[in-house]
């Protein structure tokens, strides 16, 4: 005998159930994947506090364990491109009898750079005081050889025939001082032209 046909209304009633048991059942497994993960966490806690706490207790009773991570010393790289600048080259071919001038450079900034002909560093700190305390020129004997809008201070005497030069040259990044003692004015420009453009060709 065949198995009787369900009726419409009975066939949805099943369907329906079928549903509610499938939610069900995905209800649970959440239920269970949340159970298992606060499991975890709260395991984990615990775990660590007991770690920590065990460390204390063996750092405070055997004071001569000392846990520490090894350390990696990184040598820095001094990257300097001032030993690009050669001045002797450039300046002493300027200068008609070199040893009746002094010349001194310096630059103040993070890789500084020093060069002399005839003279020392003494008094440099001074020096730059005294001209940062004056106002930037805005004319003078070097503004027409270095580029528009580069503030300078600048002081010049003369004393026994022998002019004394004094410059403090700002620049974005660096900043220059430099010192000049010669028997001629006329080449004062045309030696700072030179050290400008050398030095700021190696910033």
């Amino acid at each position: 005998m065949l198995p009787k046909r369900l009726s419409k209304r009975d066939q949805s009633s099943v369907e329906g159930q079928q549903l509610q048991l499938e939610t069900t059942i995905s209800t649970q497994s959440r239920l269970k994947k949340k159970r298992r993960l606060l499991l975890f966490v709260f395991a984990f806690t615990v775990g660590l506090s007991i770690l920590f706490s065990f460390y204390r207790l063996i750092t405070g009773t055997i004071t001569h364990l000392n846990f520490s991570l090894p350390s990696i010393k990184l040598t820095p790289v001094n990257i300097s491109r001032s030993t690009k600048i050669n001045l002797d080259k450039e300046l002493k071919p300027l200068l008609p009898q070199s040893d009746s001038w002094s010349i001194y450079v310096q630059t103040l900034s993070s890789s500084p750079f020093s060069w002399s002909l005839n003279s020392s560093s003494d008094a440099v700190d001074t020096i730059v005081s005294q001209l940062s305390s004056r106002p930037a020129s805005a004319s003078g004997l070097i503004n027409q050889v270095l580029p528009q809008g580069v503030s300078f201070h600048e002081n010049l005497n003369l004393k026994k025939e022998i002019f004394e030069y004094q410059a403090f040259i700002l620049v974005p990044g660096q900043q220059i001082l430099i010192l000049i003692n010669g028997p001629d004015q006329s080449l004062i420009p045309q030696l700072v032209q030179t050290i400008y453009w050398q030095v700021v060709k190696s910033i």
